[in-house]
């Protein structure tokens, strides 16, 4: 059935993201044990002994509990994994566990795996000691990332700096990570330059990063414009925005036609921001209805 497909394809997808390996080897190699989950058999094999069982089969069942978030059996398979010597279950099985904020396990797993060769490991642990505020640590395990190719390597050195406040560092490294085509470094990139007064500069990378499809920068790029009375090209870019349902974008055409005295568009783009859980846009409909009655009031005095 078309349903099937499409959760097939997505199935498939999902573990080449964790494998490594093609969409091709995966439909073929593990399509039928897919099957057998979707038709309940695969559940039969999940109460057998696990010793039956080789290292990559083990790992290839424990992703499928962990994408269906039973994740007490994807450990389980994980670690019988890796007792078999399957490398690819260290790096899943350090994912389980930063997933489930078992900060401690995750790191364990990591370092293992970064042993191992995975250079994705290597930027995880430099996201946990991001986290916790261990810079020094952090800078290390990226730069080592970076120094071994990794593609993510400079976004996340950019992201490092720009917290320490080290901006021509983080310059440096977002402007490395563009040139790769990283959208999400283009418009970071902006909102630095943007808070260090550098109007222009920022302006140019969210054009690059909004053309390139990032919806955040077109929205970005839409607040520039509304800080700037440039009110047309700011109604277009949060326009695209909220076309790719960015709730900002919403909240900011209502700023937008609030400053033009254009209320009741202000008040329309306003609920729907505040549908989405804006909190701002909740409020500026209360300073709406207050301004609302307060006007009645008058009238009728």
């Amino acid at each position: 059935s078309k349903k099937f497909t499409q959760e097939f394809k997505q199935y498939t997808i999902d573990y080449y993201h964790s494998s490594g390996k093609s969409i091709r080897y995966m439909s073929e190699k593990i399509g039928i044990k897919y099957m057998k989950y979707k038709r309940g058999d695969f559940g039969n094999m999940k109460n057998k002994n696990l010793e039956k069982y080789d290292a990559k089969t083990l790992n290839e069942i424990g992703i499928t509990y962990y994408e269906n978030r039973e994740y007490e059996k994807a450990e389980e398979r994980y670690l019988a994994a890796i007792e078999k010597g399957s490398v690819e279950a260290l790096y899943n099985l350090a994912l389980l566990y930063h997933h489930l904020d078992r900060i401690e396990e995750a790191e364990n797993y990591y370092k293992k795996s970064a042993k191992e060769g995975n250079v994705n490991a290597l930027n995880s642990l430099g996201m946990i000691y991001k986290a916790q505020k261990e810079y020094e640590k952090a800078e290390k395990y990226y730069m080592e990332a970076l120094e071994k190719g990794d593609k993510f390597a400079d976004y996340n050195l950019g992201n490092l700096y720009n917290a320490l406040r080290k901006f021509k560092k983080a310059e440096e490294h977002y402007l490395k990570a563009e040139k790769s085509g990283d959208t999400n470094a283009m418009n970071n990139l902006a909102i630095m330059y943007y808070k260090r007064g550098k109007k222009k500069e920022a302006e140019e990378m969210y054009i690059k990063a909004a053309e390139n499809g990032h919806i955040g920068a077109m929205n970005n790029l839409g607040y520039l414009y509304l800080n700037e009375g440039n009110y047309k090209e700011a109604d277009k870019y949060c326009t695209k925005a909220t076309e790719n349902g960015h709730s900002s974008g919403m909240y900011n055409l209502g700023a937008i036609f609030e400053v033009q005295g254009k209320y009741e568009e202000a008040k329309e783009w306003y609920e729907k921001a505040e549908k989405q859980g804006m909190k701002q846009a909740k409020e500026r409909l209360k300073l709406f209805a207050k301004a609302e009655k307060e006007a009645n009031k008058e009238k009728n005095s």
